[in-house]
């Protein structure tokens, strides 16, 4: 998360297409880390472990969005609500996966 704030400070606010690129790098993180998560839960026995590893996903998705939300209050012309979109579905399905296994 502090490497894509990083690179966000030093993004002109008149241009939303370096925000884009990073906005999806940060998806696909957030991608390559569910799988893992997937990954790794489906060869954990401890179901309270298992239900762990899905709230820290769902903390992970919190801080991204919260990042993307406050960019796009602050500027508006970059078009960060298909990013919201997408790390809420995939908030939900971490979150419906943590409750499954609590």
């Amino acid at each position: 998360m502090q490497e894509f704030d990083d690179c966000i400070a030093e993004l002109s606010p008149d241009l939303c297409a370096p925000f884009n690129q990073e906005a999806r790098q940060l998806e696909a993180q957030l991608s390559t880390m569910y799988k893992m998560v997937a990954k790794m839960a489906r060869s954990e026995e401890d179901l309270e472990h298992v239900a762990g590893m899905w709230g820290m996903m769902v903390n992970f998705c919190d801080e991204a969005a919260t990042r993307i939300g406050n960019l796009s209050a602050k500027r508006p012309n970059w078009d960060s609500h298909q990013f919201l979109d997408m790390i809420s579905a995939t908030r939900n399905k971490c979150l419906r996966l943590q409750t499954m296994h609590s």
